[in-house]
């Protein structure tokens, strides 16, 4: 009988330093794998805002095109000296931004309107430049990160 009390003994003091192992295993792969999330997430975060990015430079070109010199009267044409600001700014090529940007603040987002060839004739070239500075969430990918998105067209109009 003292024999198999000395075995349950050591198999339970077994059981208490397997615990104790799986417990320090926990606290070196948990901060670990929360830290790999965390960057995922950021990761994801900007890959959101360039396709947002692409999207408003597409956006904007499309509308420069049907806006050039033999644009219909009720169309205002536009160009062919450079427009550039920010989305917080009213005008009528921010305003086709403002509901497509919705996930970055209007005032770092900014806009840049080009015509390459000087002017806004039909069959000429438009370049729309949309840019934004994503600051990690987590600050775990280092410093701000500069984006940027152009599209260029011909003018149809």
């Amino acid at each position: 009988m003292k024999l198999r009390n000395f075995h349950s003994i050591s198999n339970s003091g077994n059981q208490n330093c397997r615990r104790g192992a799986s417990v320090v295993e926990a606290a070196i792969v948990l901060p670990v794998l929360l830290m790999v999330l965390m960057v995922a997430l950021d990761l994801a975060l900007m890959v959101l805002e360039y396709n947002t990015l692409a999207e408003g430079s597409r956006k904007l070109a499309r509308a420069a095109s049907l806006r050039g010199e033999y644009s219909e009267p009720e169309i205002a044409s536009w160009g062919p000296e450079t427009f550039s600001s920010s989305i917080a700014e009213e005008s009528v090529q921010t305003q086709i931004l403002k509901p497509i940007c919705i996930t970055m603040p209007h005032q770092d987002v900014t806009v840049q309107l080009e015509w390459l060839d000087g002017i806004n004739e039909a069959d000429s070239r438009v370049k729309a430049t949309v840019s934004y500075v994503h600051q990690p969430v987590f600050g775990l990918l280092g410093a701000d990160l500069p984006m940027q998105s152009s599209s260029v067209v011909r003018i149809r109009h």
